[in-house]
């Protein structure tokens, strides 16, 4: 179980190719300069909101271990490698929304064969349940250590995880 930035962690297990802004790789806040641009019709658009300049001081601090640049850089990289290693990440996956019975949190499933990944994203503040059942057997944590049983997760404020399984055909 993991925290930080639940929403990078959903984009990444979407189908496809997951869309992150330059700086999103270090944690780069919203720059809202933008709405000084001379240019009315750019100051105007907010989705110059993170297109801000690239903050090369920050990126410097991906390698410093225990920084917020680092632990964003290190989980996205821990991601990717864990969308090719499983196979559930294909384009020809099953996926579908398991219901958690709390409307903070969302569970993504993906199944190709005999392999399932399992998303749980926290997107309140606040711990919150999900309220889910997925049997005795266990669930590797992918981006976590060690295994757990799928059932009633209980995630911190922004909590996330990811989990995997697979079984005999």
């Amino acid at each position: 179980m993991e925290t930080g930035c639940s929403s990078n962690t959903y984009l990444f297990i979407q189908s496809g190719i997951p869309v992150i802004y330059s700086g999103d790789e270090i944690g780069q806040l919203n720059d809202y300069s933008y709405k000084d641009d001379p240019d009315a019709d750019r100051a105007a658009d907010s989705r110059y909101v993170h297109r801000g300049h690239f903050r090369w001081e920050l990126e410097k601090k991906r390698a410093e271990r225990g920084t917020v640049q680092n632990r964003i850089f290190e989980g996205m990289q821990k991601m990717e490698k864990a969308r090719f290693a499983c196979g559930p990440f294909s384009g020809k996956a099953a996926v579908w929304t398991y219901d958690t019975y709390n409307s903070h949190v969302l569970c993504i499933c993906r199944q190709l064969k005999n392999e399932m990944v399992v998303g749980v994203f926290n997107f309140s503040d606040e711990p919150q349940t999900a309220w889910i059942d997925m049997g005795e057997m266990p669930f590797q944590d992918l981006l976590g250590k060690g295994e757990c049983v799928l059932r009633n997760v209980i995630l911190p404020g922004n909590g996330y995880g990811w989990y995997y399984k697979t079984w005999e055909e």
